[in-house]
């Protein structure tokens, strides 16, 4: 388990998201850490960053089903599902 994992099991958020962007300053396009930063942000109730963040592992991988039906759920609770594309609300 990574500290960023560990620290979000132990609901030390703040320090989970911290840990998630130092490896990312170090690898950029790390998918665990970009995940991670996700999950973490959806947690702590920031929608907004989340959908992000999830927008970003699509750009590094359009074949990222989950993260793709995270972003339809994201939009339809902010009211945009309109602009979820088909692929999204699959």
């Amino acid at each position: 388990m990574t500290a960023a994992q560990q620290a979000e099991t132990q609901g030390n958020l703040m320090s989970a998201e911290s840990l998630c962007r130092q490896a990312m300053e170090v690898e950029p396009d790390c998918i665990e850490a970009q995940r991670m930063l996700a999950f973490v942000l959806l947690e702590r109730g920031d929608d907004k960053a989340a959908l992000a963040q999830f927008q970003r592992l699509v750009d590094i991988n359009p074949e990222d089903a989950e993260s793709w039906i995270r972003i339809a759920h994201l939009r339809e609770q902010q009211g945009e599902i309109g602009r979820a594309s088909c692929r999204e609300r699959v």
